[in-house]
C-alpha cells in the first residue's frame, strides 16, 4: 500500500504518494516528481482555487518532497472532536451556512489532545467531554491575510454523558449545534466539507 499524504484544496484533493494510488470518486491527474523541485511549478495552479480535477504527485522520496511542499504554505495546527453522546448520536455544528465537527487552533505550549477537548467545549458549550482514541489526521488548505494556510487537524473520539444544553459559539459564527442520530448523517454530509467526509468514511471502513 503506497504511503500517502493527502490535502484538500476546497473539494479537490492532491495526493502526494510513494507510488500511484487508486481513486474512484474523481478523474485523478498523475505526475511524477524526479527531482524536488519539479512540484515548484504545480503549486501556483493549486492555489489558483480552479482545480479541476484531484491530483496525485508521486515520488520515491515522499518525505522530502513532502517537507517541500509545506514550505510554500503557512502552517496552522487544530484539534477537533467527533463526539457521540449516550443516545449514539453525533455532535455536529454548522458554521457559515456549512455543516462541520468542532474543532479549532492548537494554542502554544498546548497538546492536541486538550485542545480537542477545549474546542469542543468553547464551540458548543459542553463539559466534562471523556476523551477516547485518536482517529486521523486532516490536511486542508484556505487564505488568509493574503497568505495561503495549510491547516493539520487532529481529530479525536470523545464521549459525553451529561445533559447540558448545546450553546453555539457566535464570535466564532457558529450558528447551530445539534445532535445527530447515524440514520441522519447522510444530510448533514451532504453540505459538509470534503475532508469531514473523508474523514466519517476512515471510521466506517
Amino acid at each position: 500500500m503506497a504511503q500517502k499524504y493527502k490535502v484538500f484544496f476546497r473539494d479537490k484533493a492532491v495526493f502526494l504518494s510513494s507510488e500511484e494510488i487508486v481513486e474512484k470518486k474523481n478523474n485523478l491527474l498523475v505526475f511524477h516528481i524526479d527531482t524536488l523541485e519539479d512540484i515548484d511549478q504545480y503549486i501556483p495552479s493549486l492555489i489558483s482555487d480552479k482545480l479541476e480535477n484531484d491530483i496525485n504527485f508521486v515520488s520515491a522520496n515522499l518525505e522530502a518532497l513532502w517537507k517541500r511542499f509545506l514550505t510554500f504554505f503557512q502552517q496552522i495546527s487544530a484539534a477537533g472532536g467527533l463526539v457521540r453522546n449516550t443516545h449514539d448520536e453525533y455532535l455536529w455544528i454548522r458554521r457559515l451556512g456549512i455543516w462541520d465537527l468542532p474543532k479549532g487552533k492548537v494554542e502554544k505550549n498546548e497538546t492536541t489532545e486538550l485542545a480537542a477537548i477545549r474546542e469542543v467545549e468553547e464551540e458548543c458549550g459542553i463539559h466534562n467531554l471523556i476523551l477516547g482514541k485518536f482517529i486521523a489526521k486532516t490536511y486542508h488548505t484556505y487564505p488568509m491575510n493574503g497568505n495561503i494556510v495549510l491547516k493539520t487537524t487532529y481529530w479525536y473520539s470523545m464521549f459525553y454523558e451529561g445533559h447540558e444544553k448545546l450553546l453555539p459559539q457566535t464570535e466564532e459564527d457558529i450558528t447551530e449545534v445539534i445532535w445527530v442520530k447515524k440514520p441522519d448523517l447522510q444530510k448533514l454530509l451532504n453540505n459538509t466539507y470534503r475532508s469531514i467526509k473523508d474523514l466519517f468514511e476512515t471510521i466506517t471502513q
